[in-house]
């Protein structure tokens, strides 16, 4: 029953959310640039925009605490949300880039806000610098009151975003009405999200911290700014949900121990318990277009832990182009988010006599008995372990909302064999190249292929013998009185020639060694025996 009241209680928050949310955007399209509370004139707008001017003109001086003094009578007068444009730009001048980033980012996403491309350039140039860590406010009360964060004008309600607070240090956020102005005193961690309501009627304030989900990302080949847009988009869709993004450097400082075991559920749920937080995220995307090797396109895998159960509650993936992962992204948020609501649960209570025996389902490790957690509906096969005891099985049922009891008694076993004593040699495997000799056949073979190229350098070395004792220059006189000569030098020194390249091959059919063979040399050092 109380795990049906909390899917409900979700639902409801997400509902609330989603109208806290996106009601000031549609609400700042409909109520023009000043709040409800005030009523401004043409003339209040003419006043405003010279004041704009002549901060411009400040800021161009570099005397910033009077730009600063300028934007913020423009705005008390006519709260355009380019003004809270100048402002960032005058905080980041300053070096409070977190200030910045607030002003920026509620300014870009405001209906009404209209950038020219140099605005535009410079916000973006803003926006793409590493965020500082901080924890969010969402300020709720009357639409138009005029919202000031340790003194400095901000905003005005509603706001589109969250305020972006600096963690660890004490803030004033007050709302200023016509005729009053209530502070609240807030103090954020890095991560957090909260909502703080100030009724007007009553000068009571309330601060409320919302759950928070810590976020593991893991990008593979995406370029920063897909993941830059990525980060944004899974903040956007938990804070959808009415929760807050706990990044992992942040988690990690509870649990600096953890940092190397990430990749394992159990730690992850350790981490998930030690920040306090509702779940654990893991986003993985990975870039697929070299392995496709088609159009560009992303690889989404969301997964949410459920720590109290230590199992995942609610997995989404999709592959998608680059272009559309960031709407994605949010959908697969809210689908998981929604799925791990609705998961019903039990608790399961195991006691083992004796104590101490681990309880496991399947392969994974519930845990030391006795132990009480949280487990999803559904049956269990369980298998207890204990040193000394013969291994126990066990069945059990957890139902929705009820709690599940299973005891077990452990029937004393075979003790373990003690380890064997230690060996009273080493063996050592030494590797060793062995070269085996030239088989018969090669030198048969070879020394006739030899013995073959010289009798080729013979015929041919007699051939030009001939030829050079009857030339054409000094012929030879035949038996008859007549005269001849023979030419036969170019046969005779092919077959020189022939018999050479034979005798060479012959000789290196012997001349190439024989086969190698890798192999292990079997080493036995014997010890001496301990006294």
């Amino acid at each position: 029953m109380r795990h049906s009241l909390r899917g409900r209680c979700h639902a409801a928050v997400s509902l609330w959310l989603a109208v806290s949310l996106v009601s000031p955007s549609a609400m700042a399209r409909t109520r023009g640039p000043g709040p409800q509370l005030h009523k401004r004139s043409l003339a209040d707008q003419e006043v405003s925009t010279q004041l704009v001017k002549d901060a411009q003109k400040a800021l161009g001086e570099q005397n910033l605490v009077e730009a600063q003094r300028l934007l913020t009578d423009a705005y008390i007068k006519w709260p355009s949300p380019n003004i809270l444009y100048h402002l960032g730009v005058v905080a980041a001048r300053e070096g409070r880039l977190l200030d910045a980033h607030d002003l920026l980012r509620r300014y870009e996403s405001d209906p009404a806000s209209a950038p020219d491309a140099e605005m535009q350039a410079e916000m973006q140039r803003l926006l793409s610098k590493q965020r500082p860590p901080s924890g969010k406010v969402l300020v709720l009360g009357d639409d138009g009151a005029i919202v000031r964060v340790d003194g400095r004008v901000v905003g005005s309600l509603p706001l589109v975003q969250p305020l972006l607070i600096q963690p660890g240090d004490a803030h004033t956020i007050s709302l200023e009405f016509p005729e009053q102005q209530i502070p609240a005193q807030v103090t954020m961690s890095a991560g957090r999200f909260a909502e703080l309501r100030i009724n007007r009627a009553t000068r009571a304030t309330l601060m409320t911290l919302l759950p928070a989900y810590v976020v593991l990302t893991e990008y593979s080949d995406v370029p920063q700014p897909s993941t830059i847009k990525l980060d944004e988009a899974i903040e956007l869709g938990v804070q959808g949900e009415k929760k807050s993004v706990l990044r992992k450097e942040i988690a990690l400082k509870s649990a600096p121990e953890l940092s190397g075991c990430l990749d394992q559920l159990d730690c992850q749920a350790k981490l998930a318990e030690k920040t306090e937080v509702d779940g654990l995220i893991r986003l993985t995307v990975e870039n697929t277009t070299a392995r496709t090797g088609g159009a560009p396109s992303y690889k989404l895998t969301l997964q949410l832990l459920d720590p109290t159960v230590g199992a995942i509650a609610g997995q989404a993936s999709r592959e998608l182009p680059p272009e559309r992962a960031a709407t994605a992204m949010t959908e697969m948020l809210s689908q998981i988010i929604g799925d791990a609501s609705l998961r019903r649960r039990g608790t399961l209570s195991v006691r083992s006599v004796p104590d101490g025996a681990e309880v496991y389902a399947g392969d994974r490790l519930l845990g030391k008995t006795p132990f009480t957690r949280a487990a999803w509906v559904g049956r269990y096969d369980l298998t207890f372990r204990k040193p000394g005891f013969a291994p126990e099985s066990a069945k059990t049922e957890v139902k929705d909302g009820k709690t599940s009891e299973l005891d077990v008694r452990l029937a004393p076993g075979v003790t373990l064999p003690p380890p064997p004593p230690p060996s009273r040699f080493d063996i050592a495997f030494t590797p060793r190249t062995i070269v085996h000799p030239r088989p018969f056949w090669r030198w048969l073979v070879g020394g006739a292929t030899i013995a073959g190229g010289l009798v080729l350098v013979g015929f041919g070395a007699s051939a030009i013998s001939v030829s050079s004792a009857c030339s054409i220059t000094a012929p030879c006189m035949g038996t008859d009185g007549t005269s001849y000569y023979r030419d036969s030098s170019a046969l005779g020194t092919g077959f020189v020639v022939s018999g050479l390249l034979v005798s060479a091959a012959g000789g290196a059919l012997i001349a190439i060694p024989g086969s190698k063979q890798q192999s292990d040399l079997l080493t036995i050092l014997f010890k001496n025996p301990s006294p």
